[in-house]
């Protein structure tokens, strides 16, 4: 009998508008920690974007942790959009796409 599924994290994703889409409430379970698992969260909502025909992503999430490693595929977290209690950060995907080219 194959193992029962346990979720290691979640996010939400809507649509902001046409080319922009909108990844919230992103986080791990507190059992599930590791730069894998936070690059894998970013490798999937960057595709969820993609799949939706968004050119811009932004994230909003209550887990501060994930600045360093979404940071480092280029997200960018600018001081007027940060929130109490919140990491606001927003990622253009066809900048990266051409860049990665």
């Amino acid at each position: 009998m194959p193992a029962a599924f346990e979720p290691l994290a979640l996010f939400g994703y809507r649509e902001l508008d046409a080319r922009t889409g909108l990844a919230y409430n992103v986080t791990a379970l507190a059992t599930a920690r590791g730069v894998d698992l936070k690059k894998t969260m970013f490798l999937s909502i960057a595709h969820k974007a993609r799949v939706a025909g968004h050119d811009r992503l932004f994230v909003v999430t209550p887990d501060r942790t994930l600045r360093g490693t979404f940071g480092s595929f280029g997200m960018v977290f600018p001081t007027e959009l940060q929130l109490e209690g919140y990491l606001v950060g927003w990622f253009e995907l066809v900048g990266q796409i051409a860049q990665a080219a």
